[in-house]
């Protein structure tokens, strides 16, 4: 009942093969459970490469540490593709052919919220750049004006001295 209602998605697979997925599984991927069981975990994932990818770092963890963490992306039943981080603990240790129950959270919107504040950094790190130069030209500008006033003075002041027919 903890699995079913819980608010992350929760399966079990064995050798790869999808053998039981709570509802939010099913909501996350638009698969339902009967699509899903008996099939190849490949079904989730964005393409073969991603597939194999996790399947080498998450099981090399899972032998080490006896738990495997990842990020990865799943391809929806609609063909959307979703950011998901993945956990996985096998049932025996010592046994990985027994299975292993996995975690699945949807970080999209996480991931885009992310993106969307990097790139507002870079836009006021932009901005703050160009505050920085106007800033800077506006003090030479204002000493190259000083300058010129007193380069101009002197001009002034030397055709004051020279006769009109000159």
């Amino acid at each position: 009942t903890v699995l079913a209602a819980a608010p992350i998605g929760i399966g079990r697979v064995t050798n790869r093969v999808v053998n039981w997925v709570n509802q939010q599984i099913e909501l996350m991927t638009g698969y339902s459970s009967d699509e899903l069981l008996g099939q190849n975990a490949r079904t989730l994932y964005e393409n073969d490469s991603e597939y194999d990818r996790v399947g080498q770092i998450k099981y090399a963890q899972i032998r080490e540490r006896g738990i495997g963490t990842i990020e990865t992306r799943w391809r929806r039943r609609d063909g959307t593709v979703i950011d998901v981080l993945l956990s996985s603990s096998p049932i025996d240790p010592m046994n990985l052919e027994t299975g292993v129950v996995f975690t699945a959270m949807d970080v999209t919107e996480r991931k885009r919220a992310d993106a969307e504040r990097r790139q507002l950094e870079a836009q006021i790190q932009h901005a703050q750049k160009l505050e920085s130069l106007g800033v800077l030209a506006g003090g030479i500008a204002h000493d190259f004006n000083n300058l010129l006033m007193g380069v101009l003075g002197n001009a002034e002041l030397a055709l004051d001295g020279l006769p009109a027919s000159s």
